[in-house]
C-alpha cells in the first residue's frame, strides 16, 4: 500500500470550526501576510458552520454519518447515517435542505424530474445565466475575494480530457499561496482524494471502491484555484500539487445559495 502522510484525526468539526485544520508537522496555519509555497501541506482553515446554512448542513451530515461511499446509485438516509452518492448527488441533497428556494428555482428552470439531479455542466450553465436571470435566492461569486464558505462550485465536463465534471461546497476561505493561486478546503463526494491530507485517507466510515486504497464518499480535501490579475476565478486543479483528474481549461463557476 502507498505510504502517505496522515492528517490529524477529526472527531468534531464544531471544535475545528473555531481553530484550523493543520496538516501533520505544520505548526501554524497559512496566512496571507506570508503566503506559503504550494505544497501538499497547505490546508485551509475550516469556517464556522453558523456562517452558512449549506456549510452547516454538510458539516453536520459529515459528523453524524455512519457510512459513506461514492456511487452513482443513490441511497441517502439521515436517520441511519448511510450515504451512497456522487458529487452532484451530495451537493444537490445538501442544497435541497439548506436553501430550498434556490433548489426549487434551479430544478424548476432546468425541468429536473423527481429523484433526479442536474449534471455539473447543466448546474454550471444555470448559474451563469444561460437559462435566464438568476433568482434572488442565488448570488454569483466570480472573484476569489467574493468566495464565501458554504458556496457551491461547479466544474463543467471536458470531453477532450475525459473530465466528467464536478461539484463541491467550499468549507473555508481561500488561502493565498506564493505563486498567486489559492488553496481552498472543500466538501465533496468523490472516490479520488484531493491530495494526501484528504479526510478519506483516514476516515473509516468512507468505503473503498475497486482499485483504490483510500476511502470514498463524503469528505473534505484541498483544491487549487487559479485567478487572473483582477482576482477572477479562472480555473482549478484537483489538488494543490499534481494528482487527480485533469481540470485543464475548466472554468470555475461559483454561487451562494442564500435561501
Amino acid at each position: 500500500m502507498r505510504k502517505i502522510a496522515r492528517p490529524i484525526a477529526i472527531t468534531s468539526l464544531a471544535a475545528v470550526s473555531c481553530s484550523v485544520l493543520v496538516a501533520t508537522n505544520v505548526s501554524a496555519a497559512p496566512n496571507v501576510t506570508s503566503p506559503p509555497a504550494p505544497s501538499s501541506q497547505v490546508v485551509g482553515p475550516m469556517a464556522p458552520p453558523t456562517g452558512s446554512s449549506s456549510l452547516s448542513k454538510v458539516e453536520n451530515t459529515y459528523l453524524t454519518m455512519k457510512y459513506t461511499v461514492y456511487s452513482h446509485k443513490y441511497s441517502r438516509n439521515a436517520k441511519t447515517g448511510r450515504y451512497a452518492w456522487d458529487c452532484v448527488g451530495m451537493t444537490d441533497w445538501i442544497l435541497h435542505r439548506a436553501a430550498p428556494q434556490a433548489w426549487t428555482a434551479m430544478h424548476t428552470t432546468l425541468n429536473i424530474g423527481r429523484g433526479k439531479v442536474p449534471t455539473p455542466s447543466r448546474w454550471s450553465n444555470y448559474l451563469q445565466g444561460q437559462n435566464g436571470n438568476l433568482p434572488k435566492s442565488w448570488q454569483r461569486e466570480t472573484k476569489i475575494s467574493n468566495l464565501r464558505p458554504g458556496s457551491y462550485l461547479l466544474f463543467q465536463k471536458n470531453t477532450n480530457t475525459r473530465f466528467v465534471g464536478h461539484a463541491v461546497i467550499s468549507a473555508g476561505k481561500p488561502v493565498l499561496m506564493s505563486d498567486g493561486t489559492y488553496a481552498l478546503l472543500v466538501f465533496d463526494s468523490t472516490g479520488t482524494t484531493h491530495g494526501p491530507y484528504d479526510s478519506r485517507w483516514t476516515d473509516g466510515r468512507a468505503q473503498r471502491t475497486k482499485g483504490r486504497s483510500n476511502g470514498s464518499g463524503l469528505g473534505f480535501g484541498t483544491m487549487r484555484i487559479h485567478v487572473d490579475s483582477a482576482g477572477r476565478m479562472t480555473g482549478a486543479d484537483w489538488s494543490v500539487l499534481d494528482g487527480g483528474p485533469s481540470m485543464a481549461n475548466i472554468p470555475v463557476v461559483a454561487a451562494r445559495a442564500v435561501r
